[in-house]
C-alpha cells in the first residue's frame, strides 16, 4: 500500500505481501521526495536489505517488524534519518551500538530488550553518541538495576519511561541530565507513527491511480 499525504510530506507504506518491492517503490518517479516510511508487521531482514541508500528518507517505523541485530545494519544506508521507532521489537546491545551510529537522530523508540540488564546498560551507554537526540522512548526497557548515569545525552528534552518502576534509575537519567523536561508516560510517536492509521490517501495497485483525501502538513 502506497500513501501519500499531500505533497510536503510522501510516505510509503508497503502492505506485506508487496514488500519484495520496497526498492521499486522507493526509486518510482511517484514519489521523488519520499521522507518517511512506515514498514511495520511481517517486515524481516530480507525485506530491509532491498532499502536503498537515501539521503531524503528522515522517518522510519519498524513497529513490530520481524528484524535482527543485522537487519539494524541496513538503516545505516539512511543517514539523514532523524526518527526511528523500533517499538515491540526485539533490542540488544549490539544493536544498540548500530543505532549510536545514526547521528542525525531526533526521536528513538526502542522495543523490549532480549537479553541481560548489563548488556542493555553497555548498549544504552552507547546512545550518549547521538549528539541530537532529543526524545527517547523507553516504555518497554525494564531498567532495574541498570547504572543509567552512564547515559549522558545533553541534547535530551524528553524521556518516555514507565514511572511505576525503576525509579532509582529514572533519577540517575534525570541527574546525569539536567536540562531534560519531566520524565512522562505520553507516548512519544515519529511522523510514520502519526499518519500510520490515518487516511489521508488511498493508492489502488490495479488501477495504478492515486487519491489524496486530504493535505498534511509536516
Amino acid at each position: 500500500m502506497l500513501r501519500v499525504p499531500g505533497p510536503r510530506l510522501p510516505v510509503l507504506r508497503p502492505a506485506p505481501p508487496v514488500l519484495y518491492i520496497i526498492e521499486d517503490c522507493l526509486s518510482s518517479p511517484r514519489v521523488p521526495s519520499l521522507e518517511v516510511l512506515n514498514l511495520g508487521n511481517g517486515v524481516t531482514d530480507e525485506h530491509l536489505a532491498t532499502l536503498p541508500h537515501s539521503d531524503r528518507i528522515t522517518s522510519l517505523s519498524l513497529e513490530d517488524a520481524e528484524r535482527t541485530d543485522a537487519g539494524l545494519e541496513y538503516l545505516l544506508r539512511l543517514p539523514h534519518l532523524r526518527e526511528l521507532n523500533l517499538s515491540q521489537t526485539p533490542m540488544t546491545a549490539k544493536g544498540l551500538e548500530t543505532i549510536s551510529s545514526l547521528r542525525e537522530l531526533r526521536t528513538l523508540i526502542l522495543g523490549t530488550a532480549r537479553t541481560t540488564p548489563k548488556e542493555i546498560e553497555n548498549g544504552l551507554a552507547c546512545l550518549s553518541r547521538l549528539s541530537k537526540l532529543q526524545a527517547l522512548d523507553l516504555r518497554y526497557v525494564s531498567l532495574a538495576g541498570m547504572d543509567m548515569g552512564r547515559m549522558d545525552i545533553p541534547t535530551l528534552r524528553k524521556l518516555n519511561v514507565d514511572t511505576d518502576r525503576d525509579r532509582k534509575e529514572i533519577r540517575q537519567v534525570k541527574e546525569r541530565n539536567p536540562h531534560l523536561d519531566p520524565v512522562t508516560t505520553r507516548r512519544i510517536t515519529t511522523r510514520a507513527d502519526a499518519i500510520r492509521d490515518s487516511a489521508f490517501w488511498s493508492y489502488d495497485y490495479l488501477s495504478n491511480e492515486l487519491e489524496v483525501k486530504s493535505d498534511l502538513r509536516p
